[in-house]
């Protein structure tokens, strides 16, 4: 509310010299009383260190250059130029029409305090009634806006900000659209509040981050925290991508924020194609600060990933790889460090089932990929998977770029023909008889090879180590090269193993 406020205030230090500044005005004195005025308005020193001119016909019209507002050498506000139009006839029946104005290279510097809120020192009256103030159109240009927290000595630079605001009266509802620069990144934005109030008002903020590929929606109300809400600013988002060709997902829910936090109580989120997506629940923070962390956690819901377009024939390992590979490109890369945390019921790619799926997750602070802490789920043939690594998404510029897991994995089955049925359509009668297998290995795969290395196999009460390389790159002939030693080498058993 107090950025409106001070915007207000700006239009009041305007609005003075419109009044009472025709071509014959002294300006010399003109200057002396209208930084007087406007520094009992705003509650700061104000003043003029440029030209100034207005004229009354034929609609009151004030021009200011280089206005400075805050102590010298320090000033809160500069602007280079400040220039206002107004109706005349509504000045008879005490309203004021400001049908435009415009701001050339503003510069605001504000500092918040311990609970957010825009540190000022307003008065508690002011010579004109906002309400009575009717903004029709404000154009700002080349704009800056500079937040400091006090609390952690952060800031946030909004700048080379564009665009355009208009208001019912001072206490709004305010209309404001805009682009600029935040921190370097581009953005566009839409803001739309209610009447503006002590004990709180409505407020809207559409804005689309493109090289991001974000779009985010927040509809709610901005009051003191009272109850159970614990922060400035609470209501419901919606989160989806700019561009839809660059992967599909829709997130909405619940949230509380402040200029530190941004808490989601609940959400929903849908992934895929919007006939059929794939569904999550769960809740979410993003914690603010010097060093901005977010964490994700989401429960319930099976998830299905891909259709079934061949549901009778097994994939092979590889296209179940690039299956469960693709859960996490699929889901928007973060920005900031932080952890997911994921604990499902079942994940079906295709005809790839892993049940009681857990998986904690974090931004590779390369920016290239997702760091695996630790994920396991279930196979089928009463089968335990785990594993750690690091999973490398394919660069999307690159055409040959691929997805790629690099990490520990291991993997223990007390029916292995069940797993083999799962992963390939033909089970050796020698896997059949198996009682149990598993292996450990350091594992490096990609949709075209699989590398098993100081491989650990179990298979019934033989052991064996060594490694494996499975090899289907589209230059080369497909092979398998395995090097295994054992207690019990078993030249069938090692063939039927190979078909796997």
């Amino acid at each position: 509310m107090r950025l409106f406020v001070l915007i207000g205030g700006l239009i009041l230090l305007v609005l003075l010299a419109a009044l009472i500044g025709p071509y014959f005005v002294d300006w010399g004195n003109y200057r002396d009383r209208f930084e007087t005025e406007a520094s009992r308005i705003l509650g700061q020193e104000v003043r003029v260190e440029g030209a100034a001119s207005a004229r009354l016909i034929p609609f009151p019209s004030v021009t200011f250059t280089d206005v400075r507002v805050g102590p010298r050498g320090a000033s809160n506000i500069t602007i280079e130029e400040f220039s206002m139009d107004a109706e005349l006839a509504p000045f008879l029946s005490g309203e004021i029409l400001i049908f435009d104005m415009r701001l050339v290279s503003p510069v605001i510097r504000l500092d918040l305090d311990e609970q957010g809120r825009p540190v000022w020192n307003w008065p508690s009256q002011t010579p004109v009634d906002p309400a009575q103030i009717t903004l029709e159109s404000a154009a700002f240009t080349d704009g800056t806006l500079l937040l400091r927290d006090r609390r952690d000595n952060r800031q946030w630079d909004f700048t080379g900000l564009n665009g355009t605001a208009a208001a019912d009266n001072l206490f709004g509802p305010w209309r404001i659209e805009g682009d600029g620069l935040v921190r370097g990144t581009y953005f566009t934005t839409s803001i739309t509040t209610g009447f503006l109030s002590r004990d709180g008002f409505s407020a809207r903020v559409a804005a689309e981050l493109p090289e991001n590929n974000l779009t985010i929606v927040t509809d709610g109300r901005v009051a003191p925290p009272e109850g159970e809400v614990s922060r400035w600013y609470s209501g419901a988002f919606n989160l989806k991508p700019t561009d839809n060709t660059a992967g599909d997902y829709r997130l909405e829910g619940i949230f509380e924020a402040d200029a530190h936090s941004f808490v989601v109580e609940q959400f929903r989120g849908d992934f895929g194609s919007q006939e059929d997506p794939y569904t999550i629940n769960g809740s979410a923070e993003i914690i603010g600060g010097p060093e901005p962390k977010f964490a994700l956690e989401a429960k319930g819901n099976q998830i299905n990933v891909l259709q079934e377009d061949n549901a009778a024939s097994a994939l092979s390992v590889s296209d179940r790889l690039s299956a469960l590979q693709g859960v996490l490109t699929t889901l928007p890369f973060p920005p900031i460090p932080g952890k997911v945390n994921l604990d499902l019921p079942a994940l079906v790619a295709g005809d790839t089932t892993i049940r009681d799926l857990k998986l904690e997750a974090s931004p590779d602070p390369s920016g290239e990929g997702w760091a695996i802490a630790h994920v396991e789920g279930k196979l089928p043939g009463r089968t335990l998977v785990e594993g750690n690594g690091l999973l490398s998404l394919a660069n999307k510029d690159d055409p040959e770029s691929q997805n790629k897991f690099t990490g520990q994995m291991l993997l223990a089955s007390r029916q292995p023909s069940g797993l083999a049925g799962w992963l390939t359509s033909d089970v050796d009668e020698v896997i059949r008889l198996l009682p149990n297998a598993g292996f450990s290995a350091a594992v490096d795969f990609s949709s075209e090879r699989q590398s098993f290395s100081d491989l650990e196999v179990i298979l019934g009460d033989a052991s064996f180590s060594g490694e494996v390389v499975r090899n289907s790159a589209r230059e080369t002939l497909p092979y398998i090269s395995i090097a295994l030693s054992g207690n019990k080498p078993d030249l069938e058993t090692i063939n039927a193993l190979s078909s796997v």
